[in-house]
């Protein structure tokens, strides 16, 4: 429906019938050497898309909230925090703060990269312990990006895809395994999201589903 989905599988190990499809077109490419097929199924597949609770120094409030991030901003975190010369990076008194930083838009990436940096001076989160204990106890609920559609829902998502973009070609069913070959249609390109493309996530995707 040009919108973004939470996978129910990759989140909370439910049944996901885009998962579902994907396994199907993995398979069907497997068997029939269709690089086709295998490129749709890596389109369609689950991104990862990392959510990290912080407070911003600069508005001075040190109100908790959400940060939504890429994968690529997201490991540059965890070697971050995998750096014995740091310690532990999140202790709220001896934890260190980090330093976002955003670059220019360059060739080969039109939205510029972010650099993570780690202040070398420890820096506790708070001046005392009544307010780091109130920031920790006001962090937002996760509900609003992890809570996932009904497997009914999402099954009318793939259902509504194959049908609107005419995938289904009929010569092309194989009877004999049970599964559906996919084709793109001529007129239309399909992007792979990547994760450089994480900040517009909606817009990549109503690209995708067409």
């Amino acid at each position: 429906g040009g919108k973004s989905a939470v996978c129910p599988k990759d989140t909370n190990g439910d049944r996901c019938p885009i998962c579902e499809l994907v396994s199907e077109l993995y398979d069907e490419a497997d068997r029939t050497k269709d690089a086709s097929l295998r490129k749709q199924a890596s389109d369609l597949r689950a991104k990862i898309r990392p959510y990290i609770p912080i407070v911003d120094r600069s508005d001075g409030n040190l109100i908790p909230k959400w940060w939504p991030t890429n994968k690529t901003v997201y490991t540059e975190v965890l070697t971050i925090i995998a750096n014995p010369d740091y310690g532990d990076i999140t202790d709220t008194s001896t934890g260190h703060d980090m330093v976002v930083s955003k670059l220019a838009p360059e060739p080969g990436n039109k939205y510029g990269k972010t650099r993570i940096v780690a202040r070398p001076k420890q820096t506790p989160l708070a001046s005392s312990k009544e307010e780091i204990d109130n920031i920790l106890n006001s962090v937002p609920s996760s509900d609003s990006f992890t809570k996932t559609r009904t497997y009914e829902d999402l099954k009318s998502m793939v259902d509504n895809w194959i049908n609107d973009t005419n995938k289904v070609d009929e010569s092309k069913l194989d009877n004999s395994v049970g599964v559906q070959q996919y084709s793109a249609p001529e007129s239309k390109s399909v992007e792979k999201v990547t994760p450089s493309d994480m900040s517009d996530l909606d817009t990549a995707l109503e690209d995708l589903m067409g």
